[in-house]
């Protein structure tokens, strides 16, 4: 993967992680929940992963790699990568919920509060 070896914002767009973390570990830590949100694209999880204890969350593979990988490794907590992805833009919505519109290059994802 391009992300893997530095080359970040590519021609397809700016290079995209979605990890899973346990929800019951980011609740015992919450000193994590802070940066997590903060990094996320979303500001906060995606979605529970369906049927299990799980959050999803969206980052940026810059942030991914230098900040967030490490709050995690250094608290124990153990997560899983769902997928790398492109997006072109990242970018707040104007819809009442407060949405976050992710343009997905290969389809357009639109990911509201309600999801999470």
């Amino acid at each position: 993967m391009e992300a893997r070896n530095g080359n970040i914002n590519s021609s397809k767009g700016i290079t995209c992680v979605e990890v899973v973390i346990s929800r019951k570990l980011v609740s015992g830590y919450p000193h994590t929940l802070w940066p997590l949100s903060v990094y996320s694209l979303e500001n906060h999880p995606v979605r529970q992963h369906p049927g299990q204890e799980e959050e999803v969350f969206h980052f940026m593979v810059y942030d991914w790699e230098r900040t967030i990988k490490d709050v995690l490794d250094d608290n124990q907590i153990p997560y899983s990568i769902s997928r790398y992805f492109y997006s072109d833009k990242i970018l707040p919505d104007d819809s009442p919920d407060g949405a976050f519109l992710l343009h997905d290059t290969d389809q357009p994802n639109h990911l509201t509060k309600q999801d999470a």
